[in-house]
């Protein structure tokens, strides 16, 4: 307290201390300091001690002109004190809070978890986690998390609560096939039965006419719903070999590889670093 009321004018707060006792005999000094730091939480503590000191005298009707008789001192107290009657305390505390929160949220520690949407070929999952972990982030994978009686989706939402960043990788693993050769297929078989390489070699003929090579749905379905929920800045799809890639969706970041994740680690440090999510690579 000591060193606060040095920087209070001992006249002012004498004068102050005075003028309480008038109505408050045993009133100490004590109180009147918690008084003057009262009025500068009001003022969001964008005031100081001196100058809440001053604002206390003057709501308690002491003459602060009188006693202070330096004319410089004088118009720098009437100023500012004309100051903060122009402009509401909770105008002031308002603009103070609003500054303090956004130093909060700039200090806001980022979370480092990353989701990873993926299909059944499990092995780009593996490659991109051991990577992930090397860049100091922590990779979620919904297939490792407990389901605790949950259903898909809202396991999905629970553990992709907290997450800063996600990648979604697309591996072919259904096939779209031509409705034409599925038709004489069907027509065929009921025609007449079918040997056992008569069968094997419909299929390969099916399978030879497959128009387009996609990945899970479930897959598709965690990708637009994290582009929603980030932002596209904050999604990046790692697409295998010549998986179809989804209509309608542009502006998204798709990095292609062939056989591993390993050879797009270029370019998912450069989409981590521009986000302020790649931390030094651990030697």
């Amino acid at each position: 307290m000591e060193k606060s009321l040095a920087r209070i004018d001992r006249r002012i707060f004498d004068a102050i201390w005075k003028k309480a006792k008038e109505t408050q005999p045993r009133i100490t000094r004590r109180t009147i300091y918690d008084r003057i730091q009262t009025i500068r939480r009001e003022y969001g503590n964008a005031i100081s001690p001196r100058m809440a000191a001053n604002v206390l005298a003057s709501r308690m009707g002491v003459d602060v002109y009188r006693i202070i008789r330096d004319k410089d001192e004088l118009n720098e107290i009437r100023n500012e004190l004309n100051r903060i009657r122009d402009l509401p305390s909770q105008v002031l505390l308002r603009d103070v809070l609003k500054e303090t929160v956004k130093k909060v949220v700039s200090k806001k520690k980022t979370s480092r978890k990353v989701f990873i949407s993926h299909g059944r070929d499990y092995k780009p999952v593996k490659d991109l986690k051991v990577m992930l972990v090397k860049f100091g982030l922590k990779p979620v994978v919904l297939a490792e998390q407990a389901s605790g009686s949950r259903t898909v989706i809202e396991k999905l939402e629970k553990y992709s609560k907290n997450v800063s960043y996600a990648f979604v990788i697309l591996t072919p693993e259904d096939g779209l096939f031509n409705l034409t050769t599925l038709q004489k297929i069907a027509e065929d078989s009921e025609a007449q039965p079918l040997s056992r390489k008569e069968k094997d070699d419909l299929f390969l003929k099916l399978f030879g006419d497959i128009t387009a090579k996609v990945a899970r749905q479930n897959v598709i379905l965690e990708f637009g719903y994290f582009i929603g929920k980030l932002g596209r800045d904050h999604v990046c799809c790692l697409y295998k070999g010549d998986v179809q890639l989804p209509s309608d969706m542009h502006g998204i970041v798709y990095v292609p590889f062939k056989d591993s994740v390993k050879e797009a680690k270029s370019d998912i440090i450069k989409e981590l670093k521009a986000v302020d999510l790649y931390f030094a690579e651990k030697l």
